[in-house]
């Protein structure tokens, strides 16, 4: 009797996640996934807006952004309020850039909207 309980003990366990705990782990999941599988191809060299969104399936009215230097925070409210993130930093291709240096904003190609 005490052999089984033993084998009980030692036996693994799945892991359970507690329903009150599952929509953080879904979300917790999903951010995971975002960092970390890149399969959005990027196109480069394009530098007309309307060009870049029709490669990206985009809708014209939606907004995208550029967000260097980590910032999730921002990335996640961004998309939750509909905008679209363009993954090529160098791009001129955006709405609104995000980032730490002024040096990654090329002032000289920026337009008037």
């Amino acid at each position: 009797m005490q052999a089984k309980r033993k084998e009980d003990e030692m036996s693994p366990k799945p892991n359970k996640v507690p329903v009150e705990m599952q929509p953080v782990a879904m979300k917790a999941i999903q951010n995971f996934l975002e960092r970390n599988i890149t399969n959005n191809q990027i196109f480069l060299n394009i530098t007309d807006m309307k060009e870049w969104k029709k490669k990206h399936r985009v809708d014209d009215a939606t907004k995208v952004f550029i967000c260097t230097g980590g910032y999730g925070d921002v990335k996640r409210a961004l998309k939750k309020r509909g905008w679209v993130e363009n993954k090529d930093k160098d791009s001129v291709c955006f709405d609104l850039k995000w980032t730490l240096k002024t040096k990654d904003i090329d002032v000289g190609k920026l337009e008037d909207s």
